[in-house]
């Protein structure tokens, strides 16, 4: 578990501010900015998958997988939440195609759908983990939605049941969610 206040970069910079590029190196030199990082990343990423897929004839199905996983590789370089939520959100589609692929039918739909809910809760756990400034809470709503709805699916008509009543009961949760929120706000701030 990384200590409070962690940051990516070397130093003593305090939480939440990001230092000059040249912090650290000699005068003169500046460091990689986030958008070489991004472009190195995507290019190191689409050209592999491009090679593997001469040899290996399937390697489509793991671009989107790639491209989440170059999204989380740039939040673990800079500490940016920005790149954090399009990272586990493209990530748990991206493991959830091949899956999908590999078994067919309402299994692999159940598979797609409890993969994008591990890729939202991704979001909440590596936010939670590295006690990253902008971390919420609510991509935990749409990963326990999904992955329960996946469950659901992949037992087949057993869980239909589960499927119906999930259907139903999660917009009460939501709506009972945003009132809450809004009661603790109206007592924080009075009208």
């Amino acid at each position: 578990m990384p200590p409070p206040g962690w940051s990516p970069y070397p130093g003593s910079w305090p939480p939440g501010t990001v230092p000059p590029p040249s912090a650290g190196a000699p005068p003169g030199a500046a460091g990689p900015s986030a958008g070489t990082w991004i472009a190195g990343l995507a290019l190191i990423a689409i050209g592999g998958l491009l090679l593997l897929g001469r040899w290996v004839p399937d390697a489509g199905q793991y671009v989107v997988l790639a491209v989440g996983l170059v999204f989380l590789a740039v939040f673990f370089v800079t500490g940016e939440y920005g790149f954090l939520v399009p990272g586990g959100i493209v990530s748990g589609v991206g493991a959830g195609i091949p899956l999908s692929i590999a078994y067919p039918g309402e299994l692999g739909g159940g598979l797609f759908l409890m993969a994008l809910g591990v890729g939202f809760l991704l979001i909440w756990g590596i936010g939670l983990l590295f006690r990253v400034r902008e971390h919420h809470w609510w991509p935990v709503i749409p990963g326990l939605v999904l992955g329960t709805i996946g469950a659901s699916l992949a037992a087949g008509e057993r869980g239909q049941g589960i499927a119906d009543a999930v259907s139903t009961g999660w917009p009460v949760i939501l709506v009972i969610a945003g009132l809450i929120l809004l009661a603790g706000a109206f007592r924080r701030h009075p009208a």
